[in-house]
């Protein structure tokens, strides 16, 4: 099999940067000559919650300050292997109102090979320090780690996304590229009925990861669904200088605590799940418990069918809503004594989904997003959860006209809820369906429930 070289594009642009700038770099430089040039647009999509309505608040979430497009060669004999073969700038880019970067157009070398491009925002300095000749794509994005030692995240989050491969022609080509956050998100919040017993006033992170993939491994990666399946590490090579776990927890302040939330400020690599207690990933929380400081320990987790509960990655572009529902007595004096205890003061609920999955309800003032829009079960009693938040001053309220589907979860009126829905067995012979409305003021979104009547034998 002949060895072809993966071609590289790299192009960067900050917020800063305007005109047309075009600089190219080439590996071998027989291949800079006698080549015709296309133009392509990638037409970038931002993670499905982006907006810029202000009921999304977590600026870090949504913006991109630069932009990393590498472009790469395909093996005309196996498509599976890339090799690197030239690098340039960026030529142009298009701004939307929010001064985002959503479109960039470039120029590439028209060639009867396939090229794909991987897309890289927010992350600069990690890529630009790249030398990738000669090597194949999983090598190169292999090499993509992005380093942050004291996970403190006050900066656009770092983002991925890729192309299809295609030949590339003399015709004016737009390539849809939707982008992944590479971290994951933990909100916590306290149930409104809970808050004259229990003040949040603070929360620790233990055992955060400093660095992390910006671009996962294959083996980790949904492409179907476009999801993290499983948490994508770096290699742990010096852990004595350099260490892939941080040493000390990371401490978050809530500013308002009459709020009872703490939320879009706790943002981590991934990290695996572990049954060693000291060793996991875990949030130790500080409040007050009828006047007196106390902390509590929580730990990720999910539950099988049986509701036995078991430990959860951490995933990228995932969101862990905590809601704290139940206080039953003192915690530990300290945040260290709590997160080697095993907590059993505290009742909380747990909800991890994946954020590309999120619906959103927008009016001119107020946003409403959940998690879920549809539930498919079998005949049996079935519980599943959902996810709902709102800024509409009304809060949340649910709503279903279906005898055989009831909830619990929060009170109505909190703007953030942990919904846990109960379906009952369907007898009817027939599938059934049913809605369940979620209802903040004047936006309602419709979560769909649909049971079959075949049973698990």
């Amino acid at each position: 099999m002949r060895l072809l070289q993966l071609n590289l594009f790299l192009f960067s642009f900050l917020l800063s940067f305007s005109g047309c700038v075009t600089e190219t770099f080439y590996d071998n430089a027989s291949v800079a000559n006698n080549k015709e040039t296309a133009t392509l647009t990638l037409d970038l999509t931002l993670p499905k919650d982006e907006t810029h309505h202000p009921a999304f608040r977590s600026v870090a979430d949504k913006s991109i300050e630069d932009v990393y497009v590498l472009g790469f060669r395909v093996d005309d004999e196996d498509e599976a292997i890339t090799y690197f073969d030239f690098l340039t700038s960026v030529s142009h880019t298009v701004e939307d109102a929010g001064g985002n970067k959503k479109k960039i157009s470039f120029t590439a070398n028209q060639a009867d090979y396939k090229q794909q491009f991987v897309i890289i925002a927010n992350s600069a300095g990690f890529v630009a320090s790249l030398n990738p000749q000669g090597q194949r794509k999983e090598e190169v994005l292999e090499a993509l780690i992005y380093i942050n030692p004291e996970n403190e995240w006050t900066i656009s989050l770092p983002m991925w996304g890729e192309s299809d491969a295609r030949v590339i022609d003399d015709q004016e080509t737009t390539l849809a590229i939707t982008l992944t956050r590479m971290v994951a998100r933990i909100d916590i919040a306290v149930a409104e009925s809970l808050r004259q017993t229990f003040i949040l006033k603070e929360a620790y992170l233990y055992n955060a990861k400093t660095r992390g993939r910006i671009v996962p491994d294959e083996s980790c990666w949904d492409a179907a669904g476009m999801k993290a399946s499983h948490a994508s590490l770096p290699p742990d090579s010096d852990p004595v200088n350099h260490p892939l776990t941080k040493a000390s927890p990371c401490r978050y302040e809530v500013e308002n605590p009459e709020n009872g939330s703490l939320s879009g400020v706790i943002y981590a690599f991934e990290a695996a799940a572990t049954e060693n207690h000291l060793q996991s990933t875990a949030l130790v929380i500080g409040g007050e418990y009828n006047g007196q400081m106390c902390y509590y320990r929580i730990d990720l987790t999910g539950k099988d069918e049986n509701g036995e509960k078991y430990p959860l990655d951490l995933l990228r572009n995932h969101k862990y809503a905590i809601q704290i529902t139940a206080v039953q007595g003192e915690g530990k004096p300290d945040p260290e004594e709590a997160f080697r205890a095993v907590s059993v003061e505290l009742n909380t609920l747990i909800q991890a989904w994946d954020m590309a999955e999120v619906g959103v309800m927008l009016d001119e003032q107020y946003a409403l997003i959940v998690s879920d829009c549809l539930f498919e079960v079998t005949g049996d009693h079935a519980v599943v959860s959902l996810y709902a938040t709102t800024d509409h001053p009304a809060g949340l309220v649910g709503r279903t006209s279906s005898s055989w589907i009831s909830w619990s979860g929060g009170d109505d009126g909190d703007p953030e809820r942990v919904l846990t829905l109960s379906i009952a067995t369907n007898d009817s012979g027939d599938t059934r369906r049913g809605t369940l409305e979620i209802i903040a003021g004047n936006l309602i979104y419709v979560v769909r429930i649909v049971q079959s009547a075949e049973f698990i034998e």
